[in-house]
């Protein structure tokens, strides 16, 4: 059933009942109680669902709940499984003694749900808790192409209204490639739920990546975390390469995937993010930063001496395409050019000869434009996250989108994900050793 903003439908549903709000949405309690992933929620009470997500109202009395937009559907029972429910008391917990407990499983399990569920009941307990969401395609702490660390401070409804404490910049949507930069940022976020947040419970998220390489990914992830509990959603036995191994030194517990969740598709999940980007840079300018100002990760652009403009004649002609940045590294020679061309590798041998150098990168000045990056501070691992409008060669200054303030230490973190500024769709991704 689908419902306008401006027509509020008011729905009556008996005790034991589920109401399935799909948003953009906004649901009213205007009677009766209702209970969102282990949150209780009474009359009066007003819940947001963002496009593209789900909440089920699981009604502890007969309720009557208004809906404004979205579409609604009704279950005649409690949609969470009862072995969710057996778990909060088979996990032991004490205040003072942080407890770690990683969840593992596929696509469209309820991964996000089951962790939104524990944090609400072991909340209850006064316990303090911390979430780590390391899915980095689909986070609901922090934004696409991070590890967000989120502190939880009254029952929530869903996962992203918990507090961002900080999140590490990651680059990309998929961790394939880039297992080294996850495996820091979960060990950092650790460090400061553990030391600096004091939490007494944190819930570390996963991607639903468990095939092949994922297997090997997921077993590394959980050494290095060292968990008290790893609990493990599958429909069938599609986790059991991993559990078998974990059971062996770990606490495990294997639960059976959420009801009625709907499945996404790839177009959906990158809608999803797009619907992020657009909040995230909400009230974002376009800022210069001069060269000069800025320390660079993850690219080797400003890591080396500036080529003397003096040498772009020459280059330029050896070249055939005009050179209009350079610079040079103890092994790497950077050359950027104004034509989008083939350079051929009898003229990148020669440059490497002439400057002594193992590795010539030839790029564009369009490489940089659209791609995502990330600013950090001595207090903050991301300070904001920005978009790359230009670079001026000439003036050498980068033109970012974004909403950090800067001050004249800039440490700017290269990413390898293209956005466009106007629609915020995902564009390309690139290597990171290309730039």
């Amino acid at each position: 059933m689908l419902n306008t903003m401006y027509t509020p439908l008011q729905v009556s549903v008996s005790k034991g009942c589920t109401l399935i709000i799909e948003g953009p949405s906004k649901a009213k309690i205007k009677s009766g109680e209702v209970e969102i992933f282990g949150a209780i929620f009474k009359r009066g009470a007003e819940v947001e669902i963002d496009p593209h997500k789900a909440l089920p109202l699981y009604c502890l009395k007969k309720s009557t709940i208004e809906v404004f937009n979205g579409k609604v559907s009704l279950i005649a029972s409690d949609t969470i499984p009862n072995d969710w429910r057996d778990l909060v008391g088979k996990i032991s917990l004490k205040k003072g003694n942080c407890t770690k407990i990683i969840v593992l499983g596929g696509l469209d399990v309820g991964k996000t749900g089951l962790i939104t569920f524990l944090a609400n009941k072991f909340f209850l307990k006064g316990l303090k808790i911390g979430v780590i969401d390391a899915d980095v395609g689909q986070s609901d702490i922090g934004p696409p192409t991070t590890i967000g660390l989120g502190v939880i401070e009254k029952p929530i409804a869903s996962l992203n209204q918990a507090r961002l404490i900080d999140a590490v910049f990651i680059g990309s949507t998929s961790p394939s490639g880039l297992l080294h930069r996850v495996f820091a940022a979960i060990l950092q976020l650790l460090h400061i739920a553990i030391t600096r947040e004091k939490c007494d419970v944190i819930l570390i998220d996963t991607t639903g990546w468990i095939t092949g390489r994922g297997r090997d990914f997921k077993i590394f992830k959980i050494t290095t975390i060292h968990p008290d509990y790893i609990i493990g959603i599958q429909r069938r036995d599609e986790l059991e390469p991993i559990l078998k191994w974990a059971e062996k030194n770990y606490q495990v517990y294997r639960i059976e995937a959420a009801r009625h969740v709907k499945a996404r598709s790839r177009d959906e999940r990158r809608s999803i993010r797009e619907y992020i980007y657009k909040r995230w840079f909400s009230g974002a300018i376009v800022k210069e930063i001069d060269f000069n100002k800025v320390t660079t990760i993850g690219t080797i652009i400003l890591t080396g001496s500036q080529i003397p403009q003096t040498c772009f004649e020459y280059l330029s002609k050896l070249m055939d395409a005009t050179v209009i940045y350079g610079e040079k590294s103890s092994d790497t020679l950077l050359l950027i050019v104004n034509e989008d061309k083939s350079i051929n590798e009898n003229v990148k041998n020669k440059l490497a000869k002439i400057f002594n150098v193992k590795q010539v990168y030839i790029h564009t000045k369009s490489l940089f434009r659209n791609l995502i990056v990330a600013f950090q501070s001595k207090e903050r691992f991301l300070d904001d996250l920005g978009i790359i409008v230009d670079v001026d060669f000439k003036s050498q200054k980068f033109k970012v989108l974004t909403k950090a303030n800067f001050n004249d230490n800039v440490i700017m973190y290269f990413g390898q994900l293209k956005i466009n500024v106007d629609t915020f769709k995902e564009e390309d991704w690139i290597r990171l050793s290309s730039i």
